[in-house]
């Protein structure tokens, strides 16, 4: 890998599995980026609404048709796909979110059980990106597929995160630790705005065990926002 790292962009998940926001700054402590899913949608069943089905989440179709941001620094707001907002402390949020999925849900503050994956922290390479798309025979591909909370300005067209487990990074003012792979699921294929559905991109995994980019823990919180360098200690 050549050429200096910086942050080409930082983004947040205010709701879980809905579309985000890219900010200009994002602050990290220890559980993770500050407002990032902090809410998410829960079913009947107790599960949290997520594209795929597991032992935590449910799969609830549409999630991608709404997005989330957070107002004024203070109240969450969901955008619903005719373009109606609700904050998710208005009670009439959990009728309209139920109408888009097609099932009762109520949108949740996160608790006892958190709303994240399997990682605090999510970052993704520019290379990556180009990987990809040259797997896949395209130009480029969106970088909102794979949800990253921080993306990577770095040169090339390889996997360089793959090299990077067990390193640590300072990013803005804060250190984070490269704990492994980001684990990729049909979600990153599902249709997005005006782009269909491309099965292809996870099939391009299968020989990376369905992996690309990287999943990474706080070891100092601080503040990273978009053009700030990134250093291996």
């Amino acid at each position: 890998m050549s050429g200096a790292l910086k942050v080409e962009l930082v983004a947040r998940y205010p709701v879980k599995a809905l579309r985000g926001e890219s900010i200009e700054v994002i602050e990290l402590d220890e559980r993770g980026v500050v407002g990032d899913r902090r809410w998410a949608l829960r079913a009947e069943n107790g599960k949290f609404g997520s594209g795929k089905s597991t032992r935590r989440f449910t799969y609830l179709p549409r999630l991608l048709e709404m997005s989330s941001r957070v107002l004024w620094g203070i109240h969450t707001v969901v955008e619903l796909p005719d373009g109606r907002e609700y904050a998710t402390v208005d009670p009439k949020v959990h009728g309209a979110v139920s109408e888009v999925v097609g099932a009762p849900v109520t949108v949740a503050e996160e608790a006892e059980i958190s709303h994240l994956d399997d990682s605090p922290v999510h970052l993704l390479t520019g290379a990556s990106l180009r990987w990809m798309a040259d797997q896949v025979g395209d130009a480029e591909v969106d970088w909102r597929r794979f949800r990253p909370n921080i993306l990577v300005d770095c040169a090339g067209d390889n996997r360089v995160e793959d090299d990077w487990i067990g390193r640590r990074l300072e990013i803005g003012t804060a250190e984070v630790e490269i704990t492994g792979l980001a684990v990729r699921c049909a979600v990153i294929g599902h249709a997005l705005d005006r782009e269909p559905d491309r099965p292809d991109l996870l099939a391009a995994l299968t020989d990376h065990d369905l992996t690309i980019g990287a999943y990474a823990k706080v070891i100092r919180p601080g503040v990273v926002g978009t053009g700030d360098p990134l250093r291996f200690r």
